[in-house]
């Protein structure tokens, strides 16, 4: 399992040994186990959070960014592959 950690904005994403990928909700200063998982479109062996931006590898060893995170938008609108 790979697990990424935005320490400024409660940010806590995951992916799991089957590459499928999940973000930790509810996380707060107060509550930092958080409530649930979510899943999220797409698969990747590794994740890395920061600042609202989150990258990832898949096994092929290709470099992927999610677009649209953000604090409205926690989850983002998708993956883009970066070179």
């Amino acid at each position: 399992m790979s697990v990424g950690v935005g320490s400024e904005n409660h940010e806590i994403w995951a992916v799991h040994s089957d590459h499928t990928i999940v973000r930790r909700e509810g996380v707060t200063h107060n509550n930092q186990e958080g409530t649930n998982w979510v899943e999220v479109d797409g698969y990747l062996a590794q994740v890395s959070v920061g600042n609202w931006h989150v990258w990832g590898v898949n096994r092929f060893h290709e470099l992927y960014e999610r677009v649209g995170v953000s604090a409205d938008n926690v989850n983002g609108d998708s993956w883009t592959q970066r070179e």
